[in-house]
């Protein structure tokens, strides 16, 4: 999904929210039952191979122009929507709402296009291990959401899942309501968690079967949109946020907490935030919304606020991310103008607050720090093409 729907949709949902305590609530949410973990069933399609697919666009060379402070890529057909980093942090894999990724050789500037779908994607995760690659295909329009793994190692496709979509009304059944899956890794690599619409389901990676339900906000007397998944693999804890798709709880998100060892549900956490970054320790998190604060993820108390002596723009904290050493934070402001917004990447010191230099970019989708934290790469664009830009944060 492109940034300027996503703005568009929190902007709708966070318009007129007030600040709010951020406690678990003291009742959880019941659940119907499930499977257990050992019950397999709704087998996927059969593995697609990489030779059978081509691009759905004529692939044009991407650009890339270097300095001593920051690497660009441009010609994407596409806003990039999803970034992430080999192991060695040798390699940037891309995608951009094609059909097609992109793998960047930081060391050589060389790029190599591996057309894994055929539908667009998305967006793209990487499993704990960084061995393999998931790609999910999905878009406002599609019927169903599908998502590939790729062994890393290879670039071929090991298992193949697909999830038709249910639609969904408001209103009493007069308007459809869009959505986008999106799917993360649970902590053990092995099972891949996976959001449609009003469905939480679990998958086993390998063997492309559905494991278990984890929720479904259907079921009874609830109507809720599953929004975003949010892992803490430190804490091997799933957070997932909804709102009531009638549009009665627009004010705030309600986030479900589960232990993803026992995938038992925890309890519920309610704040006028709509998203989660973890540091690497699992420690500390910080919610997506205009004040920009450092949490215990224990029980939200806040630690830091980095936004105290700083305005930010009404989309600030859109993107988020600690560095992998958990020392440092980057995150994306947006400064409202007459005409467009402007767009600025922060880099904070995550222990102490203190502002340590500030970038100029396009409208961003994703960022993502190198595995050494030397490099943080930004993905977006403006209008079209969409473009990268990797900094080095090791220049003043």
């Amino acid at each position: 999904m492109r940034l300027s729907i996503k703005l568009l949709m929190l902007g709708v949902f966070l318009t007129g929210c007030t600040k709010s305590q951020l406690n678990p609530t003291s009742t959880p949410i019941m659940y119907l039952p499930t499977p257990s973990l050992t019950e397999t069933h709704l087998p996927a399609d059969s593995t697609i191979t990489p030779a059978t697919i081509t691009p759905t666009v004529a692939i044009r060379e991407i650009e890339v122009n270097s300095n001593n402070e920051r690497t660009s890529l441009e010609g994407f057909a596409e806003h990039v929507n999803s970034l992430t980093w080999s192991d060695d942090g040798k390699t940037l894999i891309i995608s951009s709402q094609q059909n097609y990724l992109v793998y960047f050789d930081i060391q050589s500037n060389k790029t190599t296009i591996n057309p894994i779908s055929n539908s667009a994607i998305s967006s793209i995760t990487l499993s704990s291990d960084k061995k393999t690659l998931a790609v999910i295909s999905d878009n406002v329009f599609a019927d169903n959401t599908s998502v590939r793994f790729v062994d890393l190692g290879t670039g071929q496709i090991i298992q193949t899942i697909k999830v038709e979509k249910t639609p969904i009304f408001i209103d009493g059944g007069k308007v459809l309501v869009p959505y986008v899956g999106t799917g993360i890794f649970a902590p053990n690599g092995r099972v891949f968690i996976l959001s449609v619409g009003t469905k939480i389901t679990l998958w086993d990676v390998v063997s492309g079967y559905q494991i278990k339900e984890l929720f479904n906000g259907d079921a009874g007397d609830r109507n809720f949109l599953v929004y975003g998944l949010f892992l803490n693999p430190a804490k091997n804890l799933l957070f997932a946020n909804y709102y009531d798709k009638n549009g009665q709880s627009q004010k705030e998100f309600t986030f479900l907490r589960w232990d993803t060892d026992s995938w038992q549900p925890i309890n519920t956490l309610v704040g006028d935030f709509s998203g989660l970054s973890f540091s690497p320790d699992g420690n500390t998190v910080t919610p997506v919304r205009k004040e920009t604060n450092i949490l215990d993820s224990n029980d939200f108390t806040k630690l830091l606020n980095f936004t105290d002596a700083r305005r930010l723009g009404l989309y600030s904290g859109i993107s988020m991310a600690y560095d992998p050493s958990g020392k440092y934070f980057a995150i994306v402001d947006v400064v409202s103008t007459d005409n467009a917004g402007i767009y600025y990447i922060y880099l904070y010191n995550a222990s102490t607050g203190k502002f340590i230099r500030r970038t100029s970019s396009f409208i961003v989708e994703t960022l993502e720090f190198s595995p050494d934290g030397t490099k943080l790469a930004i993905g977006g664009g403006s209008e079209r093409p969409g473009v990268v830009t990797i900094w080095d944060l090791s220049q003043p």
